[in-house]
């Protein structure tokens, strides 16, 4: 999973073969880490191109958005790869929490099928929201997520 600001600079790269306990190390250079809960586990693919990835059904990966570093203020673009196991309701793919609001801040999920990536700030306003038009993100499947973008609209 990849987080880039529109400027194209990486702030965040969970390759999940960097681990400590719940915590999957970021290799950007900004210490972006994210935390593991709710049954999230690292999982190894030996016989493919992945070797490690999340098993989040059920769990999730969070960043902390009060110490999320080089935060994104315009837009962002996300890449990950996915393979999603059932595709009724939300699925998590991440989110960024803060200490003044519970509701999250940054999140990055599927829908229905339909990949949704939006963020809300420290009073609940919906700064950005973007919903995939299109292809939907199949069943059992392993999918790309590649440079899904949004701005701000101004």
């Amino acid at each position: 999973m990849s987080i880039h600001f529109t400027t194209e600079r990486l702030v965040a790269h969970i390759q999940f073969n960097a681990t400590k306990g719940v915590v999957v190390e970021d290799s950007s250079g900004y210490a972006n880490n994210g935390i593991m809960q709710d049954g999230a586990i690292v999982v190894n693919f030996p016989q493919s191109k992945c070797g490690n990835a999340a098993y989040t059904y059920c769990g999730d990966i969070l960043f902390h958005g009060d110490t999320f570093q080089a935060k994104p203020r315009e837009g962002v673009t996300v890449a990950a790869f996915i393979n999603l196991k059932d595709i009724e309701g939300s699925r998590s793919v991440f989110d960024t929490i803060g200490i003044s609001h519970q509701c999250g801040q940054f999140h990055f999920e599927v829908n229905y099928g339909s990949v949704r990536w939006f963020h809300r700030n420290e009073t609940q306003h919906i700064v950005f929201s973007c919903t995939a038009e299109g292809k939907q993100v199949p069943k059992g499947k392993s999918f790309e997520i590649g440079r899904a973008s949004c701005r701000e609209r101004v």
